[in-house]
């Protein structure tokens, strides 16, 4: 065992000499740190689905490009995707919903001439 003191500075954490020794760390007995409790901490599922090899190696790349777990990337874009489709679809629900109503407004929308002068019109 070493006996040669590390003095607390800045320098000596930033480079780990000190803060990386496992003798000196614990787990606080309060906090479940499992990975099922913090699955459910998260809102996590795991679950399992076949992908094609490329498309795995295509999002570790991007995961290293963009400093995150490849995970993690998945999970961003299937809930960017989500979002956005979910977007559209209640757009496109809205327009339709919106055109019906003009339709039947022109069905139904009374004589606005307020000179009576539609019957002379027609």
């Amino acid at each position: 065992m070493n006996m040669h003191k590390t003095h607390d500075t800045e320098e000596a954490w930033e480079t780990g000499k000190l803060g990386l020794d496992t003798e000196f760390a614990a787990v606080d007995p309060e906090h479940d740190l499992t990975s099922a409790a913090v699955d459910k901490a998260l809102g996590l599922k795991p679950i399992s689905i076949r992908l094609e090899e490329q498309l795995i190696q295509d999002f570790k790349l991007l995961g290293q490009m963009e400093g995150i777990g490849y995970q993690t990337l998945m999970r961003t874009v299937l809930r960017r995707f989500a979002e956005s489709e979910i977007k559209r679809h209640v757009r496109d629900y809205l327009y339709e919903q919106h055109l019906k109503q003009a339709e039947a407004g022109e069905h139904s929308a009374p004589n606005n001439d307020h000179n009576g002068d539609s019957a002379k019109a027609a």
